[in-house]
């Protein structure tokens, strides 16, 4: 279960670097509903301000 929180982590945080934090743009490209990727992002403690330029 650990690897897949890792993995999960690492996708939804090198599409936010990709799209400078930009979290309705990362949710498109992810192909998952906006609402979906906040409350992941909250539940792996990612913060979208941390990938801004």
């Amino acid at each position: 279960m650990f690897a897949a929180r890792q993995a999960e982590r690492h996708v939804i945080s090198e599409m936010l670097r990709a799209t400078e934090g930009n979290k309705s743009e990362a949710s498109r490209r992810l192909r998952t509903d906006y609402k979906t990727l906040h409350v992941k992002m909250k539940q792996l403690g990612i913060r979208g301000r941390d990938f801004s330029p």
